[in-house]
């Protein structure tokens, strides 16, 4: 797979294209050209859902895979290169990030990455937990990290577990995010619960 939740996978789409959406909430498109380019992007399809100054909450992702290190137990490794800007109105956020993804012999796989924030001003994100407010700054020109993985059940070739992390400033460890789910996915159809 080439992404987790929001966080890409240093994964190519591959030679393919498609199109979906997400819980009505937001339509979802990817391209590959061969297994080098993959560009995806997003948009909300509720204006002035999302509290930003916008009509819409949009973004677009372009990376570079590199072609796998493959292992004798069938197992291979991934680096990719990519960049991103997320559409908030006023407050636009540009990155751009490293990755490497572990590719295992039963469809799962683990990646770690680290993503710069580029070109804008501080941003201050609101997010809200089980009732309570949090606001979390977003400084310019700062280190991030992530890693996200997703498991395949063994009993099950098409269950997964998929998890996300990430820290959009390594000198501030409040400013971390994990989000956890299910992944129900086939050759034409995939549901992500969580």
């Amino acid at each position: 797979t080439n992404r987790a939740f929001i966080m890409p996978t240093a994964n190519p789409v591959g030679s393919k294209f498609s199109l979906a959406s997400y819980e009505l909430f937001a339509l979802y498109s990817e391209v590959g050209i061969l297994d080098l380019v993959s560009i995806t992007g997003a948009t909300t399809l509720i204006p002035k859902l999302v509290d930003y100054e916008s009509e819409n909450v949009s973004f677009v992702n372009a990376k570079i895979s590199l072609p796998k290190l493959k292992f004798q137990d069938s197992s291979s490794v991934t680096f990719a290169l990519g960049a991103n800007a997320v559409f908030l109105g006023a407050n636009d956020l540009y990155h751009i990030y490293g990755l490497a993804t572990y590719n295992t012999q039963d469809a799962s796989q683990v990646t770690a990455g680290l993503f710069y924030k580029i070109a804008n001003q501080d941003l201050p994100m609101g997010f809200s937990f089980f009732g309570k407010n949090m606001l979390i700054d977003y400084p310019d020109n700062t280190f991030g990290i992530s890693a996200n993985t997703e498991v395949n059940f063994s009993n099950r070739k098409d269950l997964f577990f998929i998890g996300e992390f990430w820290n959009s400033d390594l000198s501030k460890p409040t400013n971390s995010i994990i989000i956890l789910g299910l992944r129900l996915k086939g050759r034409n159809f995939s549901s992500d619960f969580g």
